[in-house]
């Protein structure tokens, strides 16, 4: 379509907003001219040309590849093109539109044109276009897959670049047949016929060629034929099987190879037939036997036989066993021939044979052994019957009844144990009448033995049994009363009657006069109780002089004399007691009061009988006492009345002049000693802390006045002790508060208004000291606090807070340290809202926040808030370009945090190197080189394994790997975690596509056979080159509870080992320690540091050191003190490493349980595991619990000085004070 020039009014770039803005410029100004609209269509060159007639479309021709085509879709082609982006426009303005229409009148438009409605349908038909691209891309991905998964599709390739209709038509083809080949492998699947089996894997291995569909169904088609048939012919031999099963018949041959294979089964079938005619033989002729006589013993075995004819697989064995059976039945009738004469001779003998007559209807070989038994029995019998025979007449006189019944008893061999029991007890029966008869004789042979005298008393010897026993049962009385009498008779006492005694006795031996011997003992005992009546009265006497003290050995001994000797003796003994009595009654006339034992001895002679002339000697003796006593007591009071007069206190002693001379010596004695000891007591007094017995003049005074008390001395002894404590207790007081007022002074605090009241009463002191050392406490608890915070930023203020040394300015200085500890939070909220709010933009795609937060986050507050204001405002500057391009960023997907930051600080050229370590120092450098593909490091707690692993992460970080660190805890509980919420693909990602796997403390994988098995599969599918390091407390052979192959990975790498470090490493590392802290140590001091066993525990020792040194001078009592707290800590350090080991397996071990199906059991355990919140010491970077007082990795104490925590929901570590997880967004409140 050739067109006039025309003026050029405006020109725009391609894009459906341009093309917009130019028709609604075209149409609001009414504007007469043509727009031309180039654009390419791959590599053909499309130019549109559309007229307008005062802003109307109203000719459209568009030119393609030098072809022209004018139609009412030509408008609708070039706007099409007019929306690519590549695409330009320019709009023409011409003065005479219509002559130009007139001109070109095959070429216009039909009816109105709607821009809009062109647009729109543009709009629709692009739409369209996009779904059938993604449609054809979803078709072909799903084809691919089809391919993947084994059929054969050779026409894909060709549907690259074919049109959507062919690609859809392919599809839907493909996926039709692969629907009714489901079908068809179900179908041939269920099909379970043996033989058939290679047809059938010919027919599944078509199956994996859709495009081939005919030739399949042609293939099936001809299966399913030949199913059918084997069908049918598989049914008619079941017909037959079930009715010969009905039969009773055994068919379980023939139904296995049925199973099987049908045509094997086939011949099996013939055979069984022939086999079948065969056992309907034996049938019939084991049905003849039966009838017979000798064959009905063998019932069992022919019902055995006949089961066995059920299995005609077995019919040669049953016709064999069949001719042994009647070969048996003939010997059986043979042997039983002999039985039946020796079952007669038994009858004529008289017994019972019955119970043989019925052992004939039984088998021979079931009985022999039964009738060789029942024949010795019958033997036996025999000779019972005979010996019983013989004992007849004996039994006939005592045991007659029993003899008959025993016989009666023996008739049947069958029952020989009660035939043999019947003869038994016949015998024991005759054996104990003999024993009866014999044990009388006996006993009748012992009392004569004993000296009685049986001779009138026995009968005969033949005498029958039961008048023996009545002659016993006599003569037994008789002998009682003879025991009896001999009893009485030896009760009596009779020294007094010689020879009586005898002959009653002798006469009481003769049983036949026992009568006559009990009369002659009546007459003897009369006697007896005459002389006891006197001599009882004699004793009566004597025991009455006895109780009174009197001698009664001499009358005492004449009681065993005879009755006159005993009277005569007793009338001496009356006249001295006379005489005794008149002597005692003069002796009670005296005074004797306090001379008791001097009265009793006089009183023992006079009692004595014997010696009264000893007795007024002694009265002599008495009366010189007396007259000493007088004078002794007189010598006590007038020493009494001196010291009263000296001014002490003798009350107490004045009760002894009315006392014993015992008394009257001991206080003598006493008033003396005690005396010398309250002089001794005074002048200790004089001799205590003049300072204190000023403060407590009164008391001493009281002390003094008590101690001249003599009588009451123990207790004011015990007073003077109790003042004397007292007042050593306040002196030794006051000289501890003095030193620790010198110890706060050489300290630096200002305590000069309690040093003034040193010599103040104690109390006051005590109040003033108890105020000043809470107030320096608090300035310790200050310092320790303002130690505990991060003040990097706050210098100025620390600086100014430096010297707290001033204890009444503690108020001040806790206000101070507040409003600090205040701004140090601001800052710390502030910067944290700065880091979260730049994370938030850098994943939205400004790569720059990240640049922000490593260079300026740890600047001053000001420093970094310009920085971030810059960069909000290049941000705000670049989303305004953004929207008025049209140019959006991608959002940038960062996946959470997995595994653990590495410390920075640890690097491998501060890295302590010597003997101990030097294996694997070299391994570490040779993993980091790719030249150790795994590498296994064990060791000790605290020897530097944690370093190196950190050194080697950050090494391999700056040389730009993907570096994956963590430890065995963490691995284990990301994995859990990973698995609960179904992020096990992003946990996988994570550690698979690192170049380096870094693991700590690997040995937490013990016992855990899920983890373990991931970490397994982990390892095997590291990229090629990556590198592996691992870190354990102990070798790999070693690992308790852990998968052998698990074992052996770790074997096949490099194993080094790592020792206790040396002296020489540990002086290194404190003195590089002292250089970075700006402190110093002298020699000995440095030699008791290393006395550490691990560098961890010194570290901690070191760190607990710097807050020593803010308040003076480090010397060897402080240092020596520390290694002591070190020592005692350390069983609380086991406590609390066993403690967070048991919350870890805890935790681990119920996120197992869970992972296994054990869901409910324990869950609340989990959560409750799970609140425990972990943080990070701020000197080793290890997890510990938050509310841990000492870190069980590197021993140090703290208040307040964990770094990092750890997020309870995702794992992610989080800045300490954090109200919000950056990593996944989790509330921490």
């Amino acid at each position: 379509m050739k067109l006039p020039t025309g003026n050029k009014l405006f020109e725009y770039e391609g894009g459906e907003k341009n093309l917009k803005e130019c028709l609604e410029t075209i149409r609001k100004k009414g504007l007469d001219g043509y727009l031309v609209v180039t654009s390419a269509e791959g590599d053909t060159l499309v130019t549109g040309e559309i007229v307008f007639n005062k802003g109307v479309p109203a000719l459209a021709e568009v030119v393609v590849g030098g072809e022209a085509r004018s139609s009412d879709s030509s408008l609708e082609h070039i706007l099409k093109h007019a929306v690519k982006p590549g695409a330009k426009m320019e709009f023409r303005e011409i003065i005479a539109v219509d002559p130009l229409l007139d001109l070109l009148e095959d070429k216009r438009l039909k009816g109105e044109v709607s821009l809009e409605d062109v647009l729109k349908k543009i709009r629709e038909e692009q739409k369209r276009k996009e779904e059938e691209e993604k449609k054809r891309r979803e078709m072909l991905d799903e084809l691919k897959k089809v391919v993947e998964g084994g059929f054969s599709l050779p026409s894909l390739g060709e549907l690259k670049n074919a049109p959507f209709k062919d690609v859809e038509a392919y599809y839907k083809r493909i996926k039709d047949v692969l629907k009714k080949y489901e079908k068809i492998l179900e179908e041939i699947q269920k099909a379970d016929e043996p033989s058939l089996e290679e047809v059938k894997r010919d027919l599944i291995k078509l199956l994996k060629s859709p495009e081939e569909s005919e030739v399949v169904e042609e293939k099936y088609r001809e299966f399913k034929e030949r199913v059918e048939a084997l069908k049918e012919k598989r049914a008619k031999l079941e017909k037959w099987i079930e009715e010969w099963k009905r039969q009773g018949y055994v068919t379980t041959l023939l139904e296995k190879k049925l199973k099987e294979n049908i045509d094997e089964a086939s011949a099996l079938f013939v055979d069984f037939l022939d086999r079948l005619q065969r056992v309907k033989e034996l049938e019939k002729e084991l049905k003849e036997l039966l009838k017979e006589e000798k064959f009905q013993p063998f019932i069992n075995v022919v019902k055995v036989l006949d089961r066995k004819l059920k299995d005609p697989s077995k019919v040669e064995e049953a016709s064999a066993e069949l001719e042994d059976l009647k070969k048996a039945a003939e010997e059986d009738f043979a042997h039983k021939e002999e039985v039946r004469k020796k079952i007669e001779e038994l009858d004529m003998l008289g017994l019972d044979t019955s119970y043989a007559r019925e052992l004939l209807k039984k088998k021979w070989e079931d009985i022999k052994e039964e009738w060789d038994q029942y024949e010795k029995n019958a033997n036996l019998l025999i000779s019972l019957r005979k010996k019983m025979e013989e004992l007849r007449e004996e039994a006939e006189r005592d045991l007659k009844g029993v003899w008959e019944s025993a016989f009666k008893k023996m008739v049947r061999p069958d029952d020989i144990e009660d035939a043999q029991k019947a003869f038994q007890e016949f015998m024991d029966a005759l054996k104990s009448i003999r024993e009866e008869r014999k044990a009388l004789q006996e006993t009748f042979k012992k009392m004569v033995e004993e000296g009685y005298v049986l001779s009138r008393l026995l009968p005969g010897e033949d005498a029958p049994l039961d008048e023996l026993r009545e002659v016993l049962r006599k003569i037994t009385e008789l002998k009682e009363r003879s025991e009896r009498l001999r009893q009485e008779l030896g009760e009596l006492d009779l020294k007094f009657f010689p020879g009586r005694g005898d002959e009653i006795e002798k006469l009481s031996m003769d049983l036949a006069e026992v009568e006559k011997a009990e009369k002659a003992l009546e007459e003897l005992k009369r006697e007896v109780e005459e002389d006891q009546r006197f001599r009882k009265e004699v004793e009566e006497e004597v025991s009455k002089r006895e109780g009174e003290g009197y001698n009664v050995e001499k009358i005492k001994q004449a009681l065993s004399a005879p009755p006159t000797e005993l009277k005569e003796a007793f009338e001496d003994f009356t006249k001295r007691v006379a005489a005794a009595e008149k002597f005692l009654k003069g002796l009670d006339d005296l005074d004797t009061t306090y001379f008791k034992e001097d009265v009793e001895l006089i009183k023992d002679l006079v009692k004595d009988l014997y010696s009264m002339e000893d007795a007024k000697e002694a009265l002599e003796g008495l009366k010189e006492k007396l007259k000493a006593f007088a004078q002794e007591r007189e010598k006590l009071s007038s020493t009494l009345k001196e010291l009263e007069k000296e001014g002490w206190k003798v009350e107490g002693y004045k009760m002894a002049l009315s006392g014993s001379p015992e008394d009257v010596k001991d206080a003598l004695k006493e008033v003396f000693e005690r005396k010398v000891a309250a002089e001794e007591h005074l002048k200790e007094i004089e001799g205590w802390d003049p300072l204190e017995s000023s403060h407590m003049k009164e008391v001493v005074e009281e002390v003094k006045a008590s101690l001249k008390d003599l009588k009451n001395l123990e207790e004011a002894t015990k007073r003077m002790e109790e003042v004397s404590e007292k007042i050593k207790n306040a002196s030794e007081r006051r000289k501890e508060i003095k030193a620790k007022v010198k110890e706060w002074l050489d300290s630096g605090y200002l305590v000069e208004s309690l040093n003034r009241l040193l010599e103040a009463p104690l109390e006051k002191l005590e109040e003033a000291f108890s105020d000043m050392e809470e107030r320096i406490d608090r300035l310790e608890q200050l310092q320790l606090v303002l130690d505990s915070l991060d003040t990097r930023h706050f210098v100025d203020e620390v600086e100014d807070l430096i010297f707290m040394n001033d204890p009444s300015r503690v108020e001040e200085f806790e206000k101070r340290v507040a409003e600090l500890k205040e701004k140090i939070e601001k800052d710390k909220k502030r910067r944290e809202d700065i880091r979260r709010d730049l994370v938030r933009l850098f994943e939205e795609g400004f790569g720059k926040a990240r640049e922000v937060v490593e260079k300026y986050l740890e600047e001053d507050l000001s420093i970094l808030e310009m920085h971030y204001k810059d960069f909000l405002k290049d941000v705000k500057t670049l989303k305004e370009l953004m929207e008025k391009t049209g140019f959006k960023i991608m959002e940038r997907k960062t996946p959470s945090r997995m595994g653990i930051l590495p410390d920075r600080e640890s690097t491998l050229e501060n890295f302590l190197v010597d003997e101990s370590n030097l294996v694997a120092f070299e391994g570490v450098k040779s993993a980091i080189e790719g030249e150790t593909p795994l590498l296994y490091i064990y060791g000790p707690s605290g020897v530097g394994k944690t370093h190196l692993i950190n050194a080697a992460a950050n090494e391999l970080e700056r040389r730009g790997k993907a570096v994956a660190l963590t430890t065995g805890e963490k691995f284990v509980e990301e994995f859990l975690n990973a698995v609960k919420s179904d992020t096990l693909d992003d946990f996988r990602e994570f550690y698979r596509g690192a170049d380096a796997l870094l693991v700590d403390n690997v040995e937490f994988l013990a016992g855990k056979e899920t983890s373990q098995e991931e970490f397994f599969h982990l390892l095997e599918n590291m990229k090629e080159g990556g590198v592996v390091i691992l870190t354990s407390d102990r070798p790999p052979g070693e690992l308790p509870e852990t998968a052998e192959k698990l074992i052996n990975r770790f074997q096949s790498g490099i194993v080094a080992e790592i020792g206790l470090p040396t002296e020489e490493v540990k002086k290194g590392f404190i003195k590089r320690w002292l250089e970075r802290e700006g402190l110093s140590l002298n020699e000995e001091q440095l030699n008791l540091l290393t006395k550490t066993e691990n560098l961890m525990a010194l570290k901690g020792i070191l760190t607990t050191l710097k807050r020593a040194a803010t308040i003076g001078e480090i010397s060897d009592d402080i240092i020596k003190d520390v290694l002591s707290r070190s020592t005692a800590l350390a069983e609380e350090h086991d406590e609390i490493m066993k403690a967070f080991s048991s919350l870890k397996e805890k935790v681990l071990s119920l996120a197992e349980e869970t992972e296994e199906g054990v869901e409910e059991e324990g869950s609340s355990e989990e959560e409750e595991a799970e609140e425990e919140v972990m943080v990070k010491c701020s000197v080793c970077g290890e997890i510990i619990p938050e509310t841990a007082t000492v870190c069980p990795h590197c021993g140090t104490v703290f208040e307040e000085s964990v770094e990092l925590l750890i997020c309870p929901h995702c794992n992610a570590e989080i800045p300490m004070d954090s109200e919000v997880c950056p990593s996944c967004g989790a509330s921490l409140h």
